[in-house]
Formats: structure tokens, C-alpha cells, sequence
């Protein structure tokens, strides 16, 4: 009789290896999770960041009714000098008013502000954030009153005017006014300059707006 194991199990109730095999179910209940807890933890941040930018775009607008100033959100998009902040980064300003003392012609409501972690606008064709969208972009530079400016930069926005509309880009169809929320990040060596984290399933969310309203609202349907 293996007297040692014996006290082990009358002192611990367990042996040895009785442990390690509870540590082994441990580690394979845990592996099996981690894609559901992944999953999930993607599926928290697109919802995180159509809360926070549907959010930015209502201030926004109330910012041009109450003010009587043309307000605007603008994007980095592949261009902005600071790599770090190109499709994740966004900031909400409005033009200067009479009542402003500063000489800008432009007053930051905001710094920039970032997506959460692991979640980006995605650039899509004709639509406000894509290369071929409705030309929605103005230049900038260091004596405009933009944080982070530091040379010539242009951005691309959306404008609300000073009866709540969306006036900025003018020229906009209503199918252009989408924009794209998707789990990946900006790769500058990608033709697309998107990189998802699910290859297989890249999830979106899109939020589209109204022009006469201004309203901006959650639309799931497919990426046109």
C-alpha cells in the first residue's frame, strides 16, 4: 500500500493526478470558449461604436440649431497624416461665430476621438468614407483651429447647416449618406485599406442618414 498517496488523499480529498486532470478539463472548457468570448467581445464594440457616433452626430446637429453655425464631424480617412488615427479617428467642430473671440475660423467641440478598440469605419465605394464617394472633403491646416493639424490636411465630413439639415456634402444621393462600422483595423499595404479580423465573417453595421432631418439612424441592410 502506497502510503504517501494514501495521506495526500485523506489530507487533500484528491490526488495528484486527479488534479492535473481537472487542471486538463480546465484549460479545455477554456479553449473552447475563447471563440464565443471573442465573438462576443467584437459584437460589444461595433454595437459600443454606433452608440458613441449616433451620439457625436445628434450633438452635432443640436450644436447648428442652437448656435446657428454650420457644425461638422469629420473622419481620418487614408490621408491624415497620423496613421494611428486613419479610419478609427473622428472629431466634431463648428464654423466661428461672431460671438467667438478667437481668430480661428474654426472652433473644436471635441478632441479627436477613437473607436473602440478593434473596431474601424470601413471604406466602401461611393459611400462618405470610400474613394470614390461624394466629394464630402475640405482642406485644413495648422491656423484652423483643429487639433493634431499640423500641415495641410484634408478631411472628410458631414455638415449640419443651421436648421438641423445635412447640408455638407451638397451634392450627395441619399444611397451615398452611408456610413460603415466593421471589426479590423486600417492596413496601409492593403489595396482596400481594410483589414478584418474574421476573414471569413466581416461583420458591419451601417448608419445611414436623412438629409431634410439630419437624423442619423442604424441600418444593417448589405454593403451595396
Amino acid at each position: 500500500m502506497n502510503t504517501k498517496a494514501s495521506n495526500l488523499r485523506n489530507r487533500y480529498g484528491f490526488t495528484l493526478v486527479e488534479l492535473l486532470a481537472v487542471i486538463m478539463i480546465l484549460m479545455v472548457m477554456a479553449a473552447m470558449m475563447a471563440p464565443v468570448v471573442s465573438t462576443l467581445s467584437n459584437q460589444a464594440g461595433r454595437k459600443g461604436a454606433v452608440n458613441i457616433l449616433l451620439n457625436s452626430f445628434e450633438q452635432a446637429r443640436v450644436t447648428a440649431l442652437t448656435t446657428g453655425a454650420t457644425t461638422y464631424v469629420g473622419f481620418a480617412d487614408a490621408s491624415f497624416p497620423l496613421e494611428k488615427y486613419r479610419y478609427r479617428a473622428f472629431i466634431t467642430f463648428r464654423e466661428r461665430t461672431d460671438d467667438d473671440p478667437s481668430a480661428p475660423p474654426y472652433v473644436a467641440l471635441t478632441k479627436w476621438n477613437f473607436l473602440p478598440r478593434g473596431v474601424s469605419f470601413k471604406s466602401v465605394g461611393a459611400h462618405l468614407l470610400g474613394d470614390t464617394g461624394p466629394g464630402n472633403v475640405l482642406d485644413f491646416g495648422p491656423s484652423d483651429g483643429l487639433p493634431n493639424i499640423k500641415t495641410e490636411t484634408s478631411l472628410k465630413l458631414i455638415g449640419f447647416n443651421p436648421s438641423g439639415q445635412l447640408s455638407f456634402p451638397s451634392g450627395a444621393s441619399s444611397a451615398q449618406l452611408n456610413l460603415f462600422i466593421y471589426e479590423g483595423a486600417y492596413s496601409a499595404s492593403s489595396a482596400k485599406k481594410d483589414a478584418p479580423t474574421d476573414k471569413n465573417n466581416v461583420f458591419f453595421e451601417r448608419i445611414s442618414f436623412r438629409r431634410f432631418t439630419g437624423r442619423a439612424e442604424l441600418d444593417v441592410t448589405k454593403i451595396n
